[in-house]
């Protein structure tokens, strides 16, 4: 049987199809076809077609269109698909080893008749910029529940694949009448009569972003047919009972389409075209969308724009005014979009403004709570060291204000994370300590002393050791690499933190060695008799439920698993348990703001007012999964449980530094045994952890927060931290695909890696690159997506680029940068494999750069 079969259409696309192709026969899959159609090309694309087809002949289909037009090269392979399912490729890009495998699981796991992934847009530099799904796009994948869905999802059929049943029997294709927007109006044909759609949240597909001479970049009267498309779009929506809900977003769609093209028109001639482009889309909006009279703030750039050039007198206007004004105008926005107004706000106040030295900024979970080790640093902090002013970071000011009033915390100033105050105390504050990060525009001060407290024991792999997403390194890597103090729990943390951010190699601060905080007050029996008083368990059997996050990466979480499993075992406990037991549950930042809430009689979130730690001393069971609170409970001799549905998959995906099977917490399954163990539940074998590396590390009965807090402040005299001696590196920024010329550089260079910091870009990362520049033994550092340049910065690089003036400017702009890519490193000479712009310039800034 074929599982699968990819159309790919070919007109005079011989400069690409041979990288495509060949991603497509490499494939982890089988029992697929690739049907190659040439539709007329008039270069050698058919033989490149025909190599393939010898080469490959049980997978590559060569199949010949006549008639013009890439509606009628897809149809053609519609008529001559095997496969059960139904993918396209588009000859100019190329997709990853894993696409169709991943997509192809998902859709028979789930028997979906649609299944969606993500892309990565290749710019000319060579530059990926992955394009993910937010987290709300999962809220509904039905089109006929509206909910966002038509204006969220692409308009592209190749990043997708359907069901050749779904194709055949409603006598889905694509319509030969359109040249543009053919695609969007197939995938709307097939959304409306789909049963069930899912998503793979990872970019598998390589879409090369159109240049300027590409004919998407060229108006021609194709692009009258926008309108039509969205006529039958709307059509189509009406006809199948789907046009009320979704109406609001195909307005959307439709000033998406327009407002798109009208900034195409600043770079394009045939005014005549364009005029009567622009009358048609407006008169569409106007007779479908009149009554919406509204301005929606998260309406994008290309949006407001359509919405602005709604009459026939301002299309006329914008149209006629010349293109170089145009272009002068999204140039300079687009500079200003790139120097958010934060950043330059923040790189004002670290130049002009002094530090506070008697100020302290702490951040638990970037502002996600005030929990954890900074909570506890903060208290040691206001009974030990009362000429310390204290700021504490929040997302939730209101909340955050009664829990500091609640437990009678007196000067605590918080400042909320998207205020003026949190930048000018970010910039600021003299110390500053987090359990996770700061913004990644963040740049440590040289006289600023950080202290990263992590938050837990990992048994679930980090950093590089992740098998596929290690491109989230750099939201941590970077940070730890600026702290002056990083610490670490016990012996086997450390072990394994440092190795996994390649901390082991290029980490100049100090490693404090020290329990956490948190942990000094989980067995306080007087703290727990308060909570359950004021609770009023005190006959109660309490429970805490604290399960991790799914995923190898932040970017590709299933919410809408995530969110199913866990109510699932809500509605079963709340039915289940006995009326003398209550479960608390505390589910991971990273999700519990995309789940609604569940309240019940026996299941409810923990209160408000309580630190999820001292909340922890009210409880007499954990339950958790794969979270290191684990080992944080099991200090206080009470049962803990692991609730484990998922266990196999989590391995193959996320992976364990150790086997599970080793800890010695029961293991549930299913909820029938985890029941089953909670009416068991004994306590933990504490013996075993006292005797293992998990031990927390002790101080001669000094309180962990007092020891650390009397050397993270050790310097309030003037003193700072005890560092190791920084040393000299040279700095390698690689194109993440590992060309021949890097290669020969490895090569060349293999007895003075010690000397060398390879820079990945998170723009174009890759887990093979990544793991084989491990293997060779290369420190190799991911660096974060964005550029801290303000629009000072970009302007100067611009006249240094064109004029070659500000040359002091420029330098200082990439020694700041340059700070926060390799922080406590010092950088004798960078070279650059990459195209990237920026790290070509900081080549040629610090010279005696490779002739490359």
């Amino acid at each position: 049987m074929i599982k699968l079969s990819v159309i790919v259409p070919v007109y005079n696309s011989s400069n690409s199809l041979e990288q495509c192709l060949d991603s497509l026969v490499k494939q982890s899959f089988d029992s697929f076809e690739v049907i190659v159609v040439n539709n007329n090309s008039t270069d050698n694309s058919q033989d490149i077609i025909n190599d393939f087809s010898y080469r490959y002949p049980d997978i590559i289909v060569s199949e010949f269109e006549e008639q013009a037009g890439v509606s009628y090269a897809r149809n053609r392979g519609l008529l001559v698909a095997r496969g059960q399912y139904i993918g396209f490729v588009d000859a100019d890009d190329y997709i990853e080893k894993e696409m169709y495998q991943k997509l192809y699981s998902k859709a028979v796991s789930s028997r979906a008749d649609i299944v969606i992934t993500c892309r990565n847009n290749l710019l000319q530099s060579g530059q990926k910029k992955p394009k993910l799904y937010k987290d709300n796009f999962f809220n509904s994948l039905n089109i006929r529940e509206g909910n966002g869905f038509l204006r969220k999802v692409s308009v592209f059929v190749w990043d997708k694949i359907f069901s050749k049943s779904l194709i055949q029997e409603n006598r889905i294709s694509f319509n030969t009448t359109l040249n543009y927007a053919e695609d969007y109006l197939f995938l709307i044909n097939s959304l409306v009569r789909s049963k069930k759609v899912e998503v793979v949240n990872e970019c598998l597909y390589n879409y090369r972003v159109s240049t300027s001479g590409s004919i998407t970049n060229s108006i021609t009267s194709n692009v009258l047919d926008i309108e039509k498309a969205l006529q039958l779009i709307a059509d189509c929506l009406k006809n199948n009972n789907a046009y009320s809900r979704n109406r609001e977003d195909l307005y959307r769609v439709a000033l998406g389409f327009y407002g798109r093209r009208l900034k195409a028109f600043s770079q394009q001639d045939n005014k005549i075209i364009q005029l009567s482009f622009a009358r048609k889309m407006q008169s569409f909006i106007k007779n479908h969308f009149s009554d919406i009279d509204y301005v929606e703030k998260n309406l994008s750039k290309v949006e407001r724009l359509a919405q602005l050039i709604d009459k026939r007198w301002k299309a006329c206007l914008y149209i006629f005014t010349p293109n170089w004004a145009k272009s002068i105008v999204f140039k300079s926005d687009r500079i200003l979009s790139k120097a958010s107004v934060v950043k330059n706000v923040y790189c004002f106040f670290g130049k002009y403004c002094g530090l506070e030295v008697d100020r302290v900024l702490y951040a638990s979970f970037s502002g996600a709570n005030i929990s954890g080790s900074p909570y506890h640093l903060m208290k040691d902090v206001q009974a030990s060291r009362q000429n310390i002013k204290i700021s504490f970071a929040t997302n939730n000011f209101v909340r955050d204000k009664r829990f500091l009033i609640k437990n009678d915390i007196n000067n605590v100033e918080l400042v909320h994370t998207k205020s003026l105050k949190y930048i000018y105390r970010l910039a600021t504050s003299k110390y500053l300590v987090s359990n996770s990060r700061f913004p990644t525009f963040f740049v440590k001060r040289c006289s600023q002393i950080l202290l990263n407290t992590w938050h837990g024991t990992p048994i679930k792999t980090l950093g590089f050791d992740i098998k596929e997403g290690a491109i989230d390194v750099w939201r941590n890597q970077n940070q730890f690499l600026m702290a002056d103090y990083f610490l670490v729990p016990n012996p086997y943390a450390k072990s394994v933190l440092l190795p996994a951010y390649n901390l082991d190699k290029i980490y100049y601060g100090e490693v404090l060695e020290s329990d956490y905080p948190q942990n000094e007050v989980i067995d306080s029996s007087e703290r727990r008799e308060e909570i359950r008083t004021v609770l009023g368990v005190n006959d109660k059997k309490v429970i805490a439920y604290m399960p991790t996050w799914r995923g190898v990466s932040t970017g590709n979480m299933d919410i809408t698993a995530q969110a199913n499993l866990f109510t699932e075992l809500f509605h079963k406990l709340e039915k289940e348990l006995p009326e003398d037991t209550m479960v608390y549950y505390n589910l991971h930042q990273l999700v519990s703001s995309k789940i609604k809430k569940y309240i019940g009689n026996k299941v409810q979130p923990f209160p408000d007012g309580f630190e999820v730690y001292e909340f922890l001393t009210c409880t007499d069971v954990l339950i958790t999964d794969y979270s290191s609170v684990m080992f944080d409970y099991a200090a206080s001799s009470k049962p803990v449980l692991l609730y484990v549905p998922d266990k196999e998959e989590y391995i193959e995906g996320r992976g364990f530094y150790f086997p599970i099977t080793e800890l010695p917490f029961p293991q549930s399954e299913s909820i029938d045994q985890l029941l089953t163990h909670i009416e068991d539940a004994s306590s933990s074998q504490e013996e075993k952890f006292k005797a293992s590396n998990i031990a927390p590390y002790r101080h001669d009965n000094i309180m962990p927060a007092r020891y650390i807090n009397s050397r993270f402040f050790e310097n309030y005299n003037g003193r700072y931290p005890k560092k190791c001696k920084s040393v000299d590196k040279i700095v390698v920024f690689l194109s993440g695909n590992l060309s021949r010329k890097e290669q020969t550089f490895l090569e060349g260079r293999e007895s003075k890696l010690q000397d060398y910091v390879f820079i990945l870009d998170a723009n174009n990362f890759s887990d093979d690159l990544s793991k084989y520049l491990l293997e060779q033994g290369c420190t190799v550092i991911v660096v974060p997506k964005d550029t801290l340049f303000n629009v000072f910065d970009l302007i100067a690089l611009r006249l240094w680029r064109k004029f070659k003036i500000l040359s002091g400017l420029v330098k200082k702009s990439y020694d700041r940068e340059l700070r926060r890519i390799v922080p406590g490193i010092n950088v004798i000479e960078v070279i650059s494999f990459s195209s990237r712009p920026k790290y070509i310039e900081m080549a040629k800034i610090y010279c005696n750069s490779l002739d490359i």
